[in-house]
């Protein structure tokens, strides 16, 4: 595998040998069909974190970036802001462990809430 050809894991980049800015990908056309799926779907529309409904303006968090750009909607797992923040700021900037991380970040963030522990998985 050449240098141009090298996966890319830093912080704020596709994982891919033609690396596109994610938070340019997260404005794209693409990204709103994505979450148009995702609102259209029969996946339950609560934050992973807190319980609360979840409607458009909320985030889609990324399981994996491995699928970046033709997502599955198991891919990913819906989040309020304030849960996406405290995910990121407890899982860093491993991407390697992103779902793990994840997970452990979501039991943390409901116990501090008092919510009942759930299958963080997002069965779809």
């Amino acid at each position: 595998m050449t240098d141009e050809a090298a996966p890319r894991r830093r912080k704020g980049w596709t994982v891919g040998p033609d690396p596109v800015r994610y938070r340019d990908y997260l404005r794209s056309p693409a990204w709103r069909a994505v979450r148009a799926r995702f609102i259209a779907s029969r996946i339950p529309k609560l934050c992973a974190g807190c319980d609360r409904a979840w409607g458009p303006g909320d985030h889609l968090h990324h399981k994996s970036y491995n699928r970046l750009g033709a997502e599955r909607l198991s891919d990913l797992v819906p989040l309020c802001a304030s849960c996406h923040k405290f995910v990121h700021d407890e899982v860093g900037p491993d991407f390697a462990m992103l779902w793990a991380g994840t997970r452990k970040a979501l039991q943390r963030r409901r116990r501090a809430l008092r919510l009942k522990p759930r299958g963080v998985t997002m069965q779809l």
